[in-house]
């Protein structure tokens, strides 16, 4: 993976990781006006609430390129989901939404590591073909 794939992977993991936290926070508000069927209890709201600060940081996180944040935001992410499916009936979109969002966060993983790696290469002095103009650039 070239810097500017890297680049361009990290960004649509946080921008996923940005996505998901928002549309948590829409729908604690509509649960919590009782537009959703049921009200809520005030406990899952703020499990939900916790849930998106937690995604939200994390994304936060691989905005900076951090790669534990990226990692732990994938596995976070993929082990909630399975919790999910066993404990709650999913319906298609929302299984196909989740796995859409896990492969972009795994692809947050492989754009943190990358640029790290290429980093590394660029201050040891060896810059991998074709990377010069987007490591400077970083």
């Amino acid at each position: 993976m070239d810097y500017k794939g890297a680049k361009n992977a990290a960004r649509c993991a946080w921008v996923a990781g940005l996505a998901v936290a928002s549309v948590t926070v829409v729908f604690i508000a509509l649960s919590a006006l009782g537009v959703l069927a049921p009200r809520s209890p005030w406990f899952l709201n703020l499990r939900a609430l916790v849930d998106a600060a937690l995604i939200a940081g994390l994304s936060f996180g691989i905005y900076k390129r951090s790669r534990p944040s990226a990692a732990i935001l994938f596995l976070y992410f993929f082990l909630t989901k399975i919790v999910y499916a066993y404990s709650e009936a999913l319906g298609c979109v929302a299984i196909m939404a989740a796995v859409g969002f896990t492969v972009l966060f795994f692809h947050g993983i492989r754009g943190t590591f990358a640029i790290h790696r290429l980093a590394k290469a660029y201050i040891g002095g060896s810059i991998p073909a074709g990377n010069e103009e987007g490591v400077k650039s970083a």
